[in-house]
């Protein structure tokens, strides 16, 4: 249990020792000997004290930068802390970087003081006691250095200056370092030695006011729940044992962009207006450890102190990732850095150290994680000889810590007939062997990560082989080139089968012969089997079978497949063509994302032309297939050699149908060049030629035997790996070549944007080596380039349509206007629609014409009008028997007088050329003619005759005559409504003719005559008898 020496026992508190009111600020604290030696427990002079401590009441609102804590007994001020200090609440015991140890008996004096940039009113307050004299002695001002503050000082700020008081705050001084550890190392006079820290740190990432976001690079990283202003999220940060982050590359900033913030958010750079590098806007940028970076990701025009008079000095990072600088008062999120640190006592910060004193001394380490530390105590003690310590001796003694002089007898293989056998030995250390590399499979470490880059580990056996050559069989790569300098053992390895080979030089038996072993790197990988290898567009029916094809052993696989979480072995339904994203876990880490494509047949580009309704004919319309074309992925795997000093490809040409590609690169040294902006456009079926030469970059002119192969993704589905693929090679050859390759287009080829990529390698030097389509940094030498080819393509017939009406030909007809859809259908099962929109329609104007009429022979009809409502157009009037002689145009129309029954029609003609008509009859009432009777006839005198008239049409008006030397009217006044008359009390033979006519205005028909005779009766004698 940890012992503190506490001074000051008061509740009360005060703001003077962390016044961050001030930017800059020193406090001197003066303790008595009588205080420090009568206190329970007491610091006594040779007392060591390796912490100090103060009570914290309230927290201020920035941490303190540049922070220094001195102690002072006679001569100048010992440093023993420096660094940023951001108080909790309570005691903060802050452990010494240099413990001191107490030198006399006079007063103690303990100086703390800070330089800081800003100013901010909220501070921290601390418990204090009052004593007796002045035992607080402070300086605050502004633009100072605070640890040079005297009473002499030029003070700037407001209410800056000195003060002297007697409120001290109460202290603690640590005489003990709570779990520290001890070690004792003995080591002899002149040796060095190693000491490295054991102890084990485990961080909570459950800390409060803050949501853990992951790790990366060994670093934890949190995001912030609430926001806070720079200086408050830096204060929030370092009292939780972190700091706002520390963007130290690109993987790193595009961790903290994609994994950590998701809005604009503080990170750990700013301004450090106390740099000798400070200027506005570009000068004095430092991480909040004070370190200097060599990476920046600034957003455009960034960093420009846009706020002008207020500063910006603090550095946010847009959800972009990239940088933006802001003013202090900005309120943002924040995220937090916890990194675990090493610091020992000679300023080094790695786990372990290499010491070599020359007397007893004590080093120790501080291992901090978060808010937790751990001190380790290493004392290294300088022994003296005894025995021999050297196992190349016979008299080796294991148990000897120093040589002293003993060594006799070289130990080493006495068997003439062993390989390794040493002439000068004496005594037999067991070393003998019988020529055989022996590889370590017990621990041999695979690759736990799919696509998990060369990090193979394989370490030899035997530690006397030299001209060590590791040869990966599998893609013939050659690991430290051809001069057999391996090593041991190497942690760089990739998958494959390796050959290892190893001599022991420095025995003359062994000097020609080479010994060899070989053991595989396994590297895990999954395995996606799709229920289709081609999909159609946007339609989402596939299932996947995912699994692990290789597993390493002992490790444990899951699966983020589209950002879903799945364990293996699993079905995904309902999974489209395209592109896929997958990231596999191992034991719960995640290895680098991968995609994986689904060809997609070419989608159908339909086109619709439309016949619009009219007046007279339906509408109709056709779907015609403009073509097909499958988009271009970004899925394929890199390959790059790792020089371009030699091997190139200097020229290529591919000629297609409509465009080319022309690319003569001689003299540039490329490595991987991607140069798919040039394409060339081929058809299926159609075979092509490809002009490739081969050539080096050496400007010495040296050439090698170089190859090259060529591959085509034809099923467009983001990798060269399916059957066909490699379309031609070039044989082993020396540079510089000409080569023209035939390269045959499969009748099956998805029409669409399509890889086409190059792969020339060195053979002389690397003669196992293949020219893979994803052979990366694999060959020394070597160049890699990329283009587009375009496939041109027709529809897999036999097609078939469906319109929405029913129809299923390409031809719709009979439409009228509305909105048709039409589906297409290949012959892989694929559908497009399009849609057809029919506009006019059938005639909907009409024409009325006023009135019929019936005249009287010879007369003029009345004016026809004619009207349309408000449809315009044009209007033709014509007699119905010759409708091609137009009679008159306008709305009105004057017939001439008739003498025949007739019809007119009038037509009109709308602006669409739609047509209405319009029939009037005029009825000609024709003159009549009229035949009269009479009854009796003859008749007798006396008798009533009956005249009756009878006319050929019908008739309203009749005239009846009598003739009596002259004609005059039997009607009255002349014309009467009966077609009869009766003559009364007839005396003598009498003429009467009769006329009609249809009304008043008509014409008369001509007269009717008819002579009544009158029987003259001859009265008998009447006789008498």
């Amino acid at each position: 249990m940890a012992q503190y020496v506490t001074i000051g026992t008061g509740t009360l508190t005060q703001d003077r020792l962390f016044y961050t009111t001030f930017e800059d600020v020193r406090s001197l604290l003066t303790f008595s000997n009588n205080e420090l030696t009568n206190a329970s427990p007491s610091l006594n002079q040779g007392d060591t004290i390796y912490s100090i401590g103060w009570d914290v009441q309230s927290l201020g609102g920035q941490a303190m930068y540049n922070a220094n804590i001195k102690i002072k007994e006679t001569g100048a001020p010992v440093t023993v802390w420096s660094g940023t200090l951001a108080p909790t609440t309570g005691w903060n015991d802050i452990l010494l970087h240099n413990p001191y140890i107490r030198q006399g008996s006079g007063d103690l004096i303990i100086e703390y003081c800070f330089d800081n940039c800003e100013s901010i009113q909220q501070v921290f307050y601390v418990r204090k006691t009052n004593t007796l004299t002045n035992t607080n002695q402070f300086f605050c001002s502004d633009d100072q250095l605070g640890c040079s503050l005297t009473s002499t000082s030029s003070f700037s700020g407001n209410s800056s200056g000195s003060f002297n008081n007697t409120e001290r705050p109460n202290t603690r001084f640590g005489l003990s370092v709570p779990g520290a550890t001890y070690i004792n190392d003995t080591i002899c006079t002149g040796q060095s030695t190693t000491l490295s820290s054991t102890s084990s740190l485990t961080l909570n990432t459950n800390i409060s006011g803050f949501t853990y976001e992951g790790i990366h690079n060994g670093s934890y990283y949190f995001l912030s729940t609430s926001n806070k202003s720079w200086l408050e999220a830096d204060l929030d940060c370092q009292s939780k044992g972190g700091h706002l982050a520390h963007i130290a590359n690109v993987s790193e900033n595009s961790f903290v962009m994609n994994s950590v913030i998701n809005t604009s958010s503080w990170i750990g750079y700013h301004q450090n207006c106390n740099s000798g590098l400070f200027s506005e806007p570009f000068g004095g940028w430092q991480w909040t450890d004070g370190s200097i970076t060599n990476y920046t990701n600034w957003n455009n025009n960034e960093p420009n102190d846009y706020f002008g008079f207020f500063s910006e000095n603090y550095v946010e990072m847009y959800t972009n990732g990239k940088w933006n600088d802001h003013q202090k008062t900005q309120i943002n999120p924040y995220v937090m850095e916890v990194e675990e640190s090493f610091l020992w006592n000679t300023g080094s910060t790695s786990p372990s150290i290499s010491v070599n004193p020359t007397v007893n001394t004590t080093y120790w380490v501080n291992h901090t994680l978060g808010t937790e530390t751990i001190t380790e105590y290493f004392n290294v003690i300088i022994a003296s000889g005894d025995g021999c310590t050297d196992p190349n001796y016979c008299n080796y003694d294991s148990l000897a810590i120093c040589d002293d002089g003993s060594c006799t007898g070289i130990l080493g293989c006495i068997d003439p007939a062993a390989c390794n056998y040493n002439s000068l030995a004496n005594c037999d250390d067991g070393s003998c062997v019988s020529g055989l590399v022996t590889i370590d499979t017990i621990n041999i470490q695979h690759i736990a990560c799919p696509n998990g880059g060369a990090v193979g580990i394989a370490s030899i056996l035997q530690s006397d082989y030299t001209n060590h050559s590791w040869l990966n069989i599998s893609n013939g790569q050659l690991y430290n080139g051809g001069g057999g300098n391996g090593g041991l053992s190497r942690n760089d390895l990739a998958a494959g089968l390796y050959v290892i080979t190893a001599s022991m030089p420095t025995n003359p038996l062994c000097n020609n012969i080479t010994y060899s072993d070989t053991f595989e790197i396994l590297e895990a990988s999954p395995s996606f089997n799709f229920s289709s290898n081609q999909a159609c567009p946007d339609t989402c029916n596939l299932s996947v079978n995912a699994d692990m094809q290789l597993a390493i052993s002992g490790v444990s696989y899951t699966m983020f497949f589209n950002s879903n979480f799945f364990t293996f072995p699993v079905t995904i339904q309902n999974q489209c063509g395209g592109i896929h994203t997958y990231t596999i876990l191992a034991d719960g880490i995640s290895c680098n994302s991968d995609v994986i494509g689904v060809s997609q047949f070419a989608p159908m580009n339909l086109q619709t032309i439309v016949v619009d309704q009219t007046c007279n004919i339906m509408g109709s319309a056709e779907v015609v297939i403009t073509g097909v074309s499958a988009p271009g992925l970004d899925t394929y795997c890199s390959n790059s050699p790792q020089f371009n000093s030699y091997s190139i490809i200097e020229d290529v040409v591919f000629v297609g149908d409509n465009t080319s590609i022309s690319n003569n690169t001689q003299g540039v040294c490329g490595t991987y060049v991607d140069y798919t902006v040039q394409s060339a456009d081929v058809t299926p079926g159609s075979s092509y030629t490809v002009d490739i030469n081969l050539g080096t970059c050496s400007s010495q002119g040296t050439a090698w035997v170089d190859f090259a192969k060529v591959y085509i993704d034809w099923n467009i589905d983001g990798d060269f790996d399916d059957a066909g693929e490699m379309v031609a090679q070039i044989s082993p050859i020396l540079s510089p070549s000409t080569h023209s390759l035939i390269i045959n287009i499969p009748v099956n080829a998805i029409p669409g944007q399509s890889r086409m990529r190059i792969v020339s390698q060195n053979e002389d030097y690397q003669p196992l080596n293949n020219a893979n389509p994803c052979d990366d940094q694999v060959a020394y030498f070597g160049e890699t380039e990329d283009y587009t080819i375009i496939v041109n393509g027709s529809v897999a017939t036999p097609v078939s349509y469906l319109w929405s009406d029913g129809q299923n030909t390409a031809i719709a007809t009979n439409l009228s206007s509305g909105t048709y859809y039409v589906a297409v259908t290949d012959a892989n099962g694929c559908t497009s629609s399009d849609t057809a929109i029919i506009n006019g329609g059938a005639s909907n104007i009409s024409v009325t014409a006023t009135f019929d009429q019936t005249i009287c022979a010879g007369y003029t009809p009345s004016s026809l009008n004619a009207s349309s409502g408000a449809v315009a157009g044009t209007y033709s009037w014509a007699d119905a028997s010759n409708p091609l002689v137009i009679l008159g145009t306008g709305s009105n129309f004057s017939p001439p007088p008739l003498t025949s029954t007739t019809t007119y029609t009038v037509t009109l003609t709308d602006n669409n050329g739609c047509v209405a008509t319009d029939d009037i009859v005029i009825t000609v009432s024709p003159v009549p003619s009229v035949s009269l009777t009479a009854v009796p006839n003859p008749a007798c005198e006396g008798d009533d005759i009956l005249l009756t008239a009878t006319s050929s049409i019908p008739v309203n008006q009749y005239k009846f005559q009598v003739n009596n030397g002259s004609w005059s009217d039997l009607t009255s006044p002349g014309w009467g409504n009966s077609s009869s008359f009766t003559y009364n009390n007839i005396t003598t033979t009498t003429q009467f003719r009769v006329q009609v006519k249809e009304n008043n205005g008509c014409n008369a028909s001509g007269w009717s005559t008819i002579t009544v005779q009158i029987n003259n009766i001859t009265t008998p004698l009447i006789s008498h008898n």
